[in-house]
């Protein structure tokens, strides 16, 4: 179990190594931080912080296929929110240095800049997972194609829309997780007497 003094949330858990770590949104705090389980999953150390300075939410890791790191953010770099500016950036490992994106902001669009989940491959192609705010938080996620990924460019488009319907009285969709295992997706039903 995790507490700090500061809202927690989306945990973002990876292996590396030997170690299991975790990046949970810390975006109070103006940082990503990084911790170490030292036993998973009851007990987490503090291992250090990849970016200061940043009010980032929903930090998202994808290692690819030449072992180069990087990092999706959604930003709040003028004090507008965290909907609507996805953040790039590049290191050689997940514990950093990381370095920002020269295209940076990458994404300047509510309904895809929010990071909703871990990239995966589907028919050969790399998906980011994203959450649609266009109307409301939570109001879907939109599977989007990584079509260019290097250090000076970032490219990507839409593949399709999945809506809060897929389950009978949800009103929210914001995250997708896929593992070689398991597939998760979240929702929010109103409870009776709860508006």
């Amino acid at each position: 179990m995790l507490e700090r003094p500061y809202h927690l949330s989306y945990p973002f858990v990876f292996s590396w190594g030997d170690d299991i770590f975790m990046i949970p949104e810390t975006g109070q705090n103006n940082a990503i931080e990084l911790y170490r389980a030292e036993d998973f999953p009851l007990r987490w150390v503090f291992d250090r912080s990849l970016l200061d300075g940043w009010r980032a939410t929903d930090a998202t890791l994808h290692c690819d296929e030449q072992g180069r790191w990087w990092m999706f953010a959604a930003i709040d770099e003028c004090g507008g929110g965290t909907w609507n500016e996805l953040f790039l950036f590049h290191a050689e490992t997940p514990l950093g240095p990381w370095q920002p994106h020269p295209g940076n902001p990458v994404v300047c669009d509510v309904r895809h800049a929010r990071p909703g989940g871990r990239l995966f491959r589907r028919d050969g192609k790399l998906i980011r997972p994203a959450q649609d705010c266009a109307t409301h938080y939570g109001s879907g996620l939109w599977l989007m194609e990584v079509v260019e990924l290097n250090n000076e460019r970032y490219r990507e488009q839409p593949l399709r829309r999945l809506g809060p319907e897929w389950l009978p009285g949800n009103h929210c969709l914001h995250h997708l997780d896929s593992t070689g295992r398991f597939e998760v997706i979240d929702g929010m039903r109103r409870q009776p007497g709860n508006p």
